[in-house]
């Protein structure tokens, strides 16, 4: 494999707020964007309360995940 070929890897976006919602997600509309933009996958994007267990409880999810490489 040469040096300049471009893999693409899956992507899980997450955004930890009490306040947010997939309409009102600017700073994960942005990161959604460019990550496809540069030819990367989105494969999850969740919102999730600021509550440590569920937190915990996505994120333990997310990395049992054999189709993400990436948590942002």
């Amino acid at each position: 494999m040469d040096n300049n070929d471009f893999i693409s890897i899956n992507i899980a976006v997450v955004t930890i707020s009490d306040s947010r919602e997939l309409k009102n997600d600017k700073s994960g509309d942005t990161l959604v964007n460019r990550i496809t933009q540069f030819g990367h996958k989105v494969t999850v994007r969740k919102i999730v309360k600021d509550d440590f267990n569920k937190i915990y409880d996505l994120f333990e999810k997310l990395l049992e995940n054999k189709n993400i490489d990436v948590i942002i």
